[in-house]
Order: C-alpha cells, then sequence, then structure tokens
C-alpha cells in the first residue's frame, strides 16, 4: 500500500467539502483518522482553502482552484 502525501490528503478533504460536509464525513471520505483530522482542517482554513459555519465544512473558490493546480501538476509529472 502506497501512502498519500500531505497534498493529496488535503485535496481528498477539499474534494468531501464540495458540497458542505461534516468533520465525520470528511474523516470517511477522505480516508484519514480523527486525531489527525482536526489540525488538517485547521490548515485548511488558515489557508482559506475551506470554511465552516460551525457544523458543515464547505471548499471555497480557492481551494477548488488549489486542486485544479495540484491537477495539472500531478498530469506533469506522471510520465
Amino acid at each position: 500500500m502506497q501512502r498519500r502525501d500531505h497534498a493529496e490528503v488535503l485535496c481528498s478533504m477539499l474534494e468531501a467539502g464540495l458540497n458542505g460536509v461534516n468533520k465525520t464525513g470528511i474523516v470517511y471520505r477522505s480516508n484519514i483518522n480523527f486525531d489527525i483530522v482536526k489540525q488538517y482542517l485547521i490548515d485548511l482554513m488558515k489557508a482559506k482553502l475551506l470554511e465552516t459555519d460551525g457544523k458543515l465544512y464547505q471548499t471555497t473558490e480557492k481551494g477548488v482552484s488549489f486542486m485544479r493546480k495540484y491537477a495539472e501538476l500531478r498530469e506533469m509529472l506522471v510520465c
């Protein structure tokens, strides 16, 4: 099994938040554990890639842009 890098985990969390999702949904959809999700959420919100209303997390336009750019970079790196 191959480990995902930090950016891949962030992108999976942003993808989970495209339609609004609670913390449990992010954990399950992103395949990460509850112990580390809190710090990742803080990092994403500080970067303004994800926002919350207190219950649901929503990916911002900046977050969608990050996801697109990351996908483009991965395509360029695949031989």
